[in-house]
């Protein structure tokens, strides 16, 4: 069994991972701080192509961070 990625998969993987360094990676620390997570960051991230998936945790973590305004 083959468990390389495709070249599609190591452009995607390159995109997101530019993506975060650039748009994430520098507020990171402060956006922990203050429990909170930018949802324009959701429309940057449809632009390019990338749909999320969350896993429950995450889910409950943007659920709790949604209702409380971020």
């Amino acid at each position: 069994m083959n468990f390389e990625l495709t070249q599609d998969q190591k452009e995607i993987q390159a995109l997101t991972r530019d993506f975060a360094k650039a748009e994430i990676e520098p507020h990171a620390a402060e956006w922990d701080r203050e429990h909170k997570f930018p949802r324009d960051l959701f429309a940057k991230l449809a632009e390019l192509g990338v749909r999320l998936c969350p896993t429950n945790a995450a889910a409950a973590r943007l659920a709790a961070a949604l209702a409380a305004g971020s």
